[in-house]
């Protein structure tokens, strides 16, 4: 997963990530509740787009 602070770097090019994981867990964990609350799926690879790699997928 990767943190961005959008409001300093719009463009996304610093990924925040390891220097904050205690809030990676605390969104990802809203993130997949909110995921169970509307009943939707998940993210599945797109064949035509491999360059992309696998989506990640929820832990738990």
């Amino acid at each position: 997963m990767q943190l961005f602070n959008l409001a300093e770097d719009i463009g996304e090019n610093r990924d925040l990530a390891k220097n904050y994981p205690e809030k990676v867990e605390e969104l990802r964990k809203v993130l997949h509740q909110w995921y169970k609350d509307q009943d939707a799926e998940f993210l599945r690879s797109n064949p035509n787009k491999p360059q992309f790699g696998e989506p990640w997928k929820p832990v738990g």
